[in-house]
């Protein structure tokens, strides 16, 4: 019997392994998906033998398609039925609770995973989830929490709801370091962006652990180092502590110093054959016995493919080895040139600019999507979004792309605030103590534009004015702009009048080449001078000419143009280079007062250490005709040591009032220093000293004291890079002066 059993049993088994022959089947369920599809995915033909395995085989393939969330099949008598059940179709994809990320940026995430019109596949729900975790963590929100929520709709539809609950950002309490033995702690600290939290530092986020910034840190310390000789400097490794409360970092770096080091001879390998390396040799920015400064071989390198690229090599590789002599403590550096095939930009991709629209970033590239890769264009474009000083890091590097001769430009910046505020005070004889109070958004809502209002206060007068500048007028190369105001100024003592004036000044720029831009603008204004009261015509006609002439109505309408060369390293922070700008403006196109006035103005910068810069500036003017409120004046911020109208011709009357010049020129000169750990505190320290003179005005000479003898001033200023703006306080003695300047010591604002 038991045999009988054994032999029925095993003639089962082998006839499910073998199967049946399929002679129909039927999809039950399918509702979005048609039969055909399905049936192709399937892969089973009518009239083959169907087992158990590939059935089994069946399924895992359909389920793989990602369009089900159920699926079983029955075999009975060559019948094979299917019934399914569909995946439901996205609806709505949302973000919600999500402010340290904007929407476009966390949408990057999901795209092509779970997006409308889409089925819904959980696995791509918890990937997004996922990443969305790891992208908040690497900000440094390490108690962020997102939770995926799936909302059924009528019709199998669902909205796929991302909730995130962002908590607080963790903050870096102290940063260590182990095996620095030439510079301190405090020294290597002000090298890192990541900074230590404390009390005080309510705006920024350098003081939040982020991953990518402790890598960026790494390649600052070893440059650093590399600038100071230690060509064999490596960190180590670093490590970063969570507190017990989770709410605080411990960051340490474990570096390893070795030894200073000197150049010693240098070679360049060269595989093109039509170039004469001892002219390259010239370009060489150190020599041998100096200490060994990364920032030297890299400015070789940027002049050989500079020079190479002149010469019609636009794609060149030039890279540099180091062979160190430990014992005699010399580096070697050979420099490869070799000859690349071109590689074109597939494509541009920028992060970490959570508020900055993104073309607000990729319009300042000199490279665009399908260009073929040029490094001198990549470094004008680095510099240039960094000008825009939008961000306090901007870092590009071309990586793989889809291809061999492809390369993918990953840019990641990170954002600062870019809003500032002005608050200035002073003292006029005529109109009393004064407050000067400005707001100013350099990047409004992201997008590019700036703007400004400026209010000054003071007992006898009051200025407001409001400014707008789109940088890309129409998404073109052109900036387009323009200010309106009005001021009011009471002179009831001397001349029982009252001036109101109102004006209107719309400009254009644009560049003519990369170095050279131009700078068109028009202004109208109206004033209005009324008596508050009847002054008696024996009064009136004693007054001076120059005194009376803008009582009743004046239009002035002018036109101007501005032209600017600028071969700086930075138009936010220079630290190398020269710029030459002339501007002329002409009144007299319309309205009642004619002039024209035209300045100069040349800036000159040089590096004296790794963080000392010094500065001189040189500025000429010449006008003719005009009304004496028209002509130049000096003092001030415009002249340090002297007060607002400070310097130049005055009338002899008993006011002893400033008529201003119709000639003046101005040179200074003056380097800052560091106060402390500057990118800590953002204090430094101004040494600086002015020399000029302003001297021919229009009045008779028997009614002005004029003369065009030289004065100059030495000073000491303190300037702070608050979060604010820039606020600066600088003290200041007039050691050259005429009897009749008026001078002030200590003046508050005016950043150098």
């Amino acid at each position: 019997m038991k045999k009988i059993y054994f032999i029925l049993s095993f003639l089962i088994l082998l006839s499910e392994s073998f199967g049946d022959t399929l002679r129909h089947v039927e999809i039950r369920g399918n509702k979005r998906i048609q039969r055909e599809a399905i049936a192709a995915h399937m892969r089973l033909d009518i009239g083959a033998t169907v087992s158990p395995q590939i059935i089994d085989e069946m399924i895992k393939r359909l389920y793989a398609t990602g369009f089900f969330s159920n699926i079983s099949a029955e075999l009975k008598n060559g019948t094979l039925v299917l019934f399914v059940t569909e995946n439901a179709m996205i609806n709505r994809v949302a973000f919600e609770g999500n402010k340290a990320f904007k929407d476009e940026h966390i949408k990057m995430l999901a795209k092509s995973r779970v997006e409308p019109h889409q089925v819904l596949r959980r696995t791509e729900v918890q990937g997004v989830m996922r990443d969305l975790l790891h992208m908040y963590r690497a900000k440094g929100y390490l108690t962020a929490v997102v939770t995926p929520k799936v909302i059924r709709l009528p019709e199998s539809r669902v909205d796929v709801i991302f909730e995130i609950i962002e908590g607080k950002p963790t903050t870096i309490k102290k940063i260590l370091f182990v095996g620095n033995r030439f510079f301190s702690g405090s020294t290597l600290r002000s090298e890192l962006q990541s900074r230590e939290a404390t009390w005080w530092r309510f705006w920024g986020y350098d003081d939040v652990y982020a991953l990518e910034r402790v890598e960026s840190d790494k390649r600052a310390l070893k440059r650093f180092y590399n600038n100071s000789g230690f060509a064999a400097f490596y960190v180590k490794s670093h490590l970063a502590e969570l507190s017990p409360d989770r709410k605080n970092f411990y960051l340490t770096f474990s570096v390893e110093e070795g030894d200073k080091y000197k150049f010693g001879k240098v070679d360049i390998d060269c595989e093109l054959k039509k170039i004469d390396v001892s002219e390259l040799r010239k370009k060489v920015a150190f020599k041998s016995g100096v200490m060994f400064k990364i920032d030297s071989i890299d400015k070789t390198k940027e002049a050989f493919v500079d020079d190479l690229g002149s010469l019609g090599y636009a794609f060149v590789n030039v890279y540099h080895t180091v062979k160190l002599d430990r014992d005699k403590q010399i580096a070697d550096i050979t420099f490869h040139i070799r000859k690349v095939s071109k590689v074109f930009v597939e494509r541009i991709e920028i992060h970490g600019n959570n508020r900055t629209l993104d073309k607000v970033v990729r319009r300042e590239f000199r490279l665009h999507e399908g260009d073929s890769l040029n490094i001198v264009k990549l470094r004008k474009s680095i510099q240039r979004i960094r000008d825009l000083n939008y961000f306090s890091t901007v870092e590009a590097q071309p990586d793989e792309g889809s291809a061999k001769d492809k390369t993918v430009i990953k840019t990641e910046v990170e954002e600062k605030m870019t809003g500032q505020f002005k608050l200035a005070g002073g003292y006029s004889g005529g109109d009393g103590v004064m407050a000067n109070i400005g707001a100013k958004e350099r990047n409004f809502f992201g997008s590019g534009k700036t703007v400004d209002v400026d209010l000054v206060l003071a007992s006898r007068m009051k200025n407001l004015s409001f400014g707008v500048l789109e940088p890309y007028f129409m998404d073109r190369d052109l900036a387009v702009g323009g200010r309106i105001g009005g001021y009011y100024t009471n002179r009831s003592r001397e001349t029982s009048s009252e001036r109101k004036s109102f004006f209107i000044s719309p400009y254009m720029g644009y560049q003519i080449t990369e170095n050279l831009g131009h700078r068109i603008r028009y202004s109208i204004s109206v004033e209005k001078v009324t008596f508050k009261s009847q002054i008696p015509s024996k009064i009136l006609d004693a007054l001076p000419k120059w005194k009376k002439e803008g009582f009743g109505n004046s239009v002035v309408s002018s036109v101007g143009s501005t032209l600017v060369y600028s071969q700086l390293d930075s138009s936010f922070y220079p630290r190398e280079g020269y710029s030459l700008e002339m501007d002329n403006s002409f009144a007299g196109l319309g309205g009642n007062v004619h002039y024209n006035k035209h300045e100069f103005e040349a800036n000159w910068y040089y590096p004296l250490t790794d963080k000392l810069i010094f500065w001189s500036k040189g500025m000429v003017g010449i006008m003719g005709g005009g009304r004496v409120l028209d002509h130049f004046s000096l003092g001030g911020e415009s002249f340090k040591g002297f007060e607002y109208d400070g310097i130049g011709p005055r009338s002899k009357d008993l006011d002893e009032d400033s008529v201003h010049g119709t000639r003046y020129y101005k040179i200074g000169f003056g380097t800052r220093i560091p106060i402390g750990n500057y990118r800590e505190t953002g204090l430094q320290c101004v040494l600086f000293s002015e020399w000029g003179s302003l001297w021919r005005s229009q009045l008779p000479k028997s009614d002005v004291f004029d003369d065009n003898k030289i004065r100059g001033n030495i000073g000491l200023g303190l300037e702070w890079s608050s979060p604010f703006g820039p606020i600066s306080l600088s003290f200041s003695k007039a050691i050259a002066r005429c009897k009749y300047d008026q001078v002030q010591f200590i003046q508050l604002g005016g950043f150098m």
